[in-house]
């Protein structure tokens, strides 16, 4: 397995497909069809105007069977929290075909590295409470529920 940062806006929106998908599927009524047209747009200009976020993407056997996007947020101080640098994982995916694996570990791992190398030693992430698949996992990866949000209708 290997890890390589990319910048190709096309891969990371074919690659966001199932991403995209299952957020339609779980919450119709915030998150609409995946559309590749748009979603390389929208990461043509993440790319172009971001130089915090990170793309990588994952290949087992010449084959990208997964990616992540990362970013550097600095969070300054206020009357209320302290300032605090941390590594968001805004997107975190592997391709069912690989799953169980060991693609999403090594992925993770490598995630964790980064943040060493640029001496963070936070990384923090949300999913949707009904993505029950992506739980276990991040439970299975250390990571500890902190925040929770609540979500009312009226």
């Amino acid at each position: 397995m290997e890890i390589k940062q990319t910048m190709d806006a096309a891969l990371i929106a074919k690659l966001n497909e199932p991403v995209q998908a299952l957020h339609a599927a779980l919450y119709p009524e915030y998150f609409k069809p995946y559309c590749f047209a748009e979603i390389r747009q929208w990461f043509e200009r993440v790319i172009a105007s971001d130089p915090d976020s990170t793309f990588l993407v994952i290949e087992d056997e010449d084959q990208i069977t997964g990616y992540a996007w990362i970013q550097v947020l600095n969070r300054k101080e206020n009357p209320f929290k302290k300032a605090r640098t941390v590594l968001e994982i805004h997107q975190f995916s592997i391709m069912q075909a690989a799953r169980r694996k060991g693609c999403g570990t090594f992925l993770m791992n490598d995630i964790c590295q980064f943040a060493k190398n640029k001496g963070i030693k936070e990384i923090d992430l949300n999913y949707w409470s009904d993505n029950e698949t992506a739980e276990r996992f991040y439970r299975k990866q250390n990571f500890k529920i902190y925040r929770k949000a609540a979500h009312r209708i009226v």
